[in-house]
């Protein structure tokens, strides 16, 4: 029994040791870098986000894939969640939306577009998080419901104040 605790003791002090070596290393590196550098975004001027008008077509794809993926959440929620997630991915880089580095977006946008984007992160990190842990029903309702929001929006987007 003993040894079996000394183990234990011994493996949480070689994964403490091995936090530190990482926090040393970053540390070094940061200090490492010339102070004169400066971000990528402070450099680049900021010009609006410019989003595009869906062509009917890919509204009607997009209408006809979103319709398929709505009742999959009855049996399967998570599955049905991520599916949803990748459509609006889609549909958001179509419409000339980032979807994945979000630091990087403009300062200058619309209301209609900080809506669209605050939605699609708040749906995305909850199916993120559906990936590694089970998600309560009220978690998925909210995904759902931003999903929708981002969905509509840019269904509905006709160029007026894009």
């Amino acid at each position: 029994m003993e040894f079996r605790v000394l183990l234990d003791w011994l493996a949480v002090g070689i994964v403490v040791i091995l936090g530190i070596v990482v926090i040393v290393r970053a540390l070094r590196r940061a200090a490492a870098q010339p102070t004169g550098m400066k971000l990528v975004d402070q450099e680049l001027p900021h010009q609006p986000l410019e989003t595009r008008v869906l062509p009917a077509a890919a509204r009607d794809r997009y209408s006809q894939t979103w319709a398929a993926v709505q009742p999959r959440f009855a049996d399967d929620p998570e599955v049905a969640l991520r599916e949803t997630d990748r459509l609006i991915q889609n549909l958001m880089r179509e419409c000339g939306y980032p979807t994945g580095d979000f630091g990087r977006v403009s300062e200058i946008v619309t209301t209609e577009q900080i809506d669209v984007l605050e939605n699609y992160r708040a749906a995305h990190r909850i199916t993120v998080k559906g990936e590694t842990t089970m998600l309560e029903p009220p978690e998925i309702d909210r995904a759902v419901a931003a999903f929708r929001a981002v969905f509509d929006a840019l269904i509905a987007m006709d160029g007026i104040g894009t």
